[in-house]
């Protein structure tokens, strides 16, 4: 399953994700540097595995950690903006509110 996640920097997926993708531990690289957690610990990465993630015109190339405990690939607000699932100009789409008169 792929799902967008608007709060991420970084693209994430579980070893579920890399086995559909017919990856394997040898294809992973180490990480440069290492996913944070919300409240600011780091997320310990079994390595790095670049893909390729299309989605009907466009078509990408990512370095997705790969963790453990996270099924699925779960995609970074940048990648998510980039394969068009969220507004281009996200996250400064919506400049005020106003009530119909």
């Amino acid at each position: 399953m792929e799902l967008p996640d608007t709060g991420a920097d970084v693209t994430v997926a579980g070893e579920d994700f890399m086995e559909q993708v017919g990856g394997s531990t040898r294809d992973l690289r180490p990480p440069t540097l290492h996913p944070h957690a919300a409240d600011g610990s780091i997320i310990q990465s079994a390595g790095v595995l670049s893909v390729d993630l299309s989605l009907g015109e466009v078509a990408l190339s990512e370095d997705v950690h790969i963790l453990p405990g996270v099924r699925g690939l779960l995609l970074s607000w940048i990648v998510s903006r980039r394969l068009r699932l969220v507004p281009e100009d996200y996250p400064h789409q919506i400049s005020y509110l106003h009530s119909p008169a």
